[in-house]
């Protein structure tokens, strides 16, 4: 053996060996993405610290997830996140909504102005801060400024009533996303003020 090991190995063939060797060893963790315990493109994570947003000018409070970009345009705000989001818009209308009347207004309004929309259900349910009407639908993005890049999104709109008032809570994430605890979580954190 020590023969072998005296010999002069070339400096091509030692180079070689030595990439390959780089090759071979286990690559950082950072490489490979987030750790172990990230989430899937679109899922919030279990992780996810919320805090209390207030509209005084509107008149509601909701739990929100902490860190996402906020937008307030007047009566109305948008959290986003990625391709995940949730915007609170307001309006007025005359009575309680119901199941019909959301499907026949908003649901038409959203075909004629959305993108590919396709309406899965729309219901009445009852949740901790009273009661709503949900409509589940899916729909494309908007498309990335740079990349122009869509996808498909989940989305949930809640609506709720109070004395003329009518709040949309529109939750929307990429499909297949499993964010159904928090976003429960954020539809039942809804309080009129």
């Amino acid at each position: 053996m020590h023969k072998l090991w005296s010999r002069k190995v070339p400096a091509k063939l030692l180079a070689g060996l030595i990439l390959l060797g780089a090759l071979m060893l286990p690559l950082p963790l950072l490489a490979r993405g987030d750790t172990e315990d990230a989430s899937p493109a679109g899922d919030i994570p279990d992780s996810q610290v919320f805090v209390t947003f207030t509209s005084v000018q509107s008149g509601y409070t909701l739990e929100v997830p902490e860190g996402w970009a906020r937008t307030i345009y007047g009566a109305d705000v948008k959290l986003t996140f990625h391709y995940d989001g949730l915007s609170v818009s307001l309006t007025t209308a005359p009575q309680q909504p119901t199941a019909d009347t959301v499907g026949a207004i908003q649901g038409e309004k959203l075909k004629a102005t959305g993108r590919e929309v396709d309406i899965r259900s729309v219901k009445e349910i009852r949740l901790a801060g009273g009661p709503a009407v949900l409509m589940i639908y899916e729909s494309d993005s908007e498309q990335e400024p740079v990349t122009h890049k869509q996808v498909r999104l989940e989305v949930d709109s809640y609506f709720f009533y109070r004395a003329g008032r009518l709040a949309e809570l529109r939750m929307w994430a990429p499909k297949g996303a499993d964010n159904i605890d928090q976003w429960q979580r954020i539809a039942d954190s809804f309080r009129w003020q």
